[in-house]
């Protein structure tokens, strides 16, 4: 049901404008305002939706605790009856549940007048509903319904044990921070002034916490939707430019597919820009779509020892293919200082973390695609 209001609530966006053509939109100063101007009202409430949740949590049960009765159980394993409190269990779940209605409302807010600012997406574009359910997602902060990846797999050779451990724990920062708090003041107080002034403690511990991570999430929101908005015209003028430049030379093409694929490992994910990346450039290039493409072991002596206009090519597709999610990982980070170090590309970090902030913010890549 969320979904389906949220996607109606963004197809209002087919009342933009339509743009005279599909050239890389660059933000102007009067529309840069205008998006940090609804960063900080996303923020804001998405805080103050968390320091009201909080606050709803504990203080009926200050002065309204003999509605907060707990259940006594009998354990075969204890000689004591356990206390379970069934009431404040219930309680949290429907605040939790109105919390996050909530910060969707605010955060698909947020993505419509970002898109709006923009003038994203152009309602001309064949892929228009695509990009309306990929804001929608995003707004949602649901995984992108992706099954079909080209054959791009982002976690070869990576260890399923040390993803779980890592989306485990991304799922839960608020609540360990939350608990961790808990753990120093129970440190500070001793044990005796933490049970006297439990709810006030957890009411001082929980605002400024779960309001923090109220505002990171949106702010991940908003991270994303700029980043999705800013992707699409970028990609199609390096394909076209790509093409224009390689339609006759099989020696770049041949590096395509390995491209994209080591993009893929060096992200650990497969990011909806990446899918369009792929599809745009495969497409265009009309090369056959495979179900796996495993690295080709000598990928980089292969990049490093190309004729210098092919390794150029390959530089282009592969800076663009790092930059396009807006985020470098300590991993891409590692990839990019030995790629930079072994002569493979001429940039470092510091010049690739200038593009994509540049790129985020709308003000293009400074010419990178066009290698200025």
């Amino acid at each position: 049901m969320i979904e389906k209001i949220a996607y109606r609530y963004l197809v209002r966006l087919t009342k933009l404008p339509t743009r005279a053509d599909d050239a890389l939109h660059l933000l102007s100063d009067q529309e840069v305002k205008t998006i940090r101007r609804e960063v900080w009202y996303t923020l804001l409430w998405a805080a103050v939706f968390g320091a009201i949740g909080v606050l709803a949590l504990y203080l009926p049960q200050i002065y309204f605790n003999e509605y907060f009765y707990e259940y006594k159980w009998s354990s075969p394993f204890s000689p004591e009856p356990l206390a379970i409190p069934v009431v404040n269990i219930i309680y949290g779940f429907i605040l939790v549940y109105i919390e996050i209605y909530a910060l969707m409302a605010i955060n698909i807010r947020a993505v419509f007048k970002i898109a709006e600012v923009c003038g994203f997406p152009d309602k001309n574009d064949p892929d228009f509903d695509k990009h309306i359910e990929s804001l929608m997602r995003v707004g949602l902060e649901k995984d992108d319904k992706s099954d079909y990846t080209y054959g791009i797999n982002p976690m070869q050779g990576a260890s399923k044990w040390a993803l779980f451990l890592f989306l485990l724990i991304s799922r839960l920062k608020a609540t360990i921070s939350n608990y961790v708090i808990k753990m120093i003041v129970r440190r500070v107080l001793g044990r005796f002034a933490l049970r006297a002034i439990t709810n006030i403690i957890n009411i001082g511990v929980g605002i400024p916490v779960f309001a923090f991570w109220n505002a990171y999430a949106s702010y991940i929101v908003i991270h994303e939707t700029k980043v999705r908005i800013m992707a699409p015209t970028l990609i199609n003028q390096l394909c076209r430019n790509l093409y224009e430049q390689y339609k006759n030379t099989p020696e770049f093409t041949a590096y395509i597919y390995d491209t994209l694929q080591y993009i893929a490992m060096s992200k650990r994910k497969y990011h909806h820009n990446h899918f369009l990346l792929a599809k745009n450039i495969l497409l265009i290039f009309n090369i056959p779509v495979k179900e796996a493409h495993p690295l080709s072991e000598d990928y980089f002596e292969m990049v490093k020892n190309a004729k210098p206009e092919i390794r150029e090519g390959v530089i282009k597709l592969l800076m663009v293919g790092f930059i396009i999610d807006g985020n470098l990982s300590p991993q891409e980070n590692s990839t990019i200082s030995k790629l930079h170090k072994e002569g493979v590309i001429p940039f470092d970090k510091k010049r690739i973390k200038v593009w994509i902030r540049s790129f985020v913010k709308g003000k293009g890549l400074d010419g990178l695609v066009d290698m200025k």
